[in-house]
């Protein structure tokens, strides 16, 4: 086990155990790393994710999915393996040290991800298997810290160094937090556009406070605004907004994406009030498990709710709001 480990040295697994009839049953398995092996907690059985939604983000959390639905091949024999382990829009699958895949369709456990984004629980990923017994969950979480639990995942620019990054943030005694500093930063340039996009942005921020430091009373107080924008704002704006279109699906079409919108009608003379770590999403889709999809894919940048969705049931429709808290 590395530092890494050390550090978040616990990991939730939310168990989701489909049967013949009814609801899916959910099992959440609490696990620690002592003395470099990982031991098993007690496990709780759950009636809903909003009333446990403080407990599963304390921690790395991963849905594993089992029973009636969840099918295992073996993927030496080609044919219906390879075909799901390359449509991801329609498939979760995790493959096997023995050459298995285990794989369901994202609509079976669509209405849970829903849960899960509207509760702000973002998940790390998701597991397939073919046993949901104690032993197989088990090797989920080994797998996770053998996998997984490394700084190069931390330094990349995706949903999943993004979450284990903040995670790392909210643990990290003062000894290290220089080295978890350095980390976020490299993630953050990495996902700008390196070393030049930083640079070219400084240089438009400072242009920026010496034309309004020379402005009038008014501009002043623009000045300030700006100023607070720029300290409270974690992403730039053509930045956010190239991560927004990459993880958009193909059947959703965005009708509105505003970065940092008014609250106030615009005044002269006064100061223009922004939410400016929020950001609002309008779109329409054909299929509700791309709304799902999509919330999912932005849980990286930050705390994503569900905020509205309507269905035109004449033109086959689901129009739907998300708001998205950086």
């Amino acid at each position: 086990m590395n530092t890494l480990s050390k550090i978040l040295n616990r990991l939730r697994v939310l168990h989701i155990k489909f049967g013949s009839e009814g609801e899916p049953a959910m099992e959440l398995v609490p696990y620690r790393v002592r003395k470099g092996k990982v031991e098993t907690g007690e496990t709780r059985t759950l009636s809903g994710i909003e009333a446990e939604k403080s407990v599963l983000n304390k921690a790395p959390l991963i849905v594993a999915v089992s029973g009636k639905g969840v099918i295992t091949k073996d993927t030496s024999a080609g044919g219906i393996a390879e075909t799901v382990m390359s449509d991801t829009e329609t498939f979760v699958w995790t493959k096997s040290g023995d050459g298995s895949v285990s794989f369901v369709r994202r609509s079976q456990f669509a209405k849970i991800r829903t849960e899960l984004h509207e509760a702000g629980v973002t998940p790390l990923y998701t597991e397939c298997l073919s046993d949901g017994n104690a032993e197989h969950l088990a090797a989920v979480a080994s797998r996770f810290y053998a996998e997984h639990m490394k700084w190069k995942i931390v330094l990349k620019p995706t949903a999943e160094g993004s979450r284990l990054a903040s995670l790392l943030a909210k643990r990290i005694q003062l000894p290290i937090l220089a080295i978890v500093l350095l980390a976020l930063m490299v993630n953050f340039m990495l996902s700008s556009g390196g070393h030049e996009d930083f640079q070219s942005a400084s240089t438009e921020l400072a242009a920026l406070r010496k034309s309004a430091s020379s402005a009038t009373a008014s501009s002043g107080r623009r000045q300030a605004a700006l100023e607070e924008f720029s300290r409270t704002l974690p992403y730039r704006f053509s930045w956010l907004s190239d991560r927004i279109a990459a993880a958009t699906p193909e059947e959703v079409v965005l009708n509105e994406l505003s970065i940092a919108p008014v609250t106030k009608n615009i005044e002269a003379g006064k100061p223009v009030q922004q939410n400016v770590r929020m950001v609002v999403i309008r779109g329409e889709t054909p299929s509700a498990e791309s709304v799902a999809s999509f919330a999912e894919s932005l849980g990286g940048l930050g705390t994503v709710r569900l905020a509205a969705v309507e269905q035109d049931r004449e033109q086959a429709i689901l129009t739907f709001r998300i708001d998205m808290r950086l």
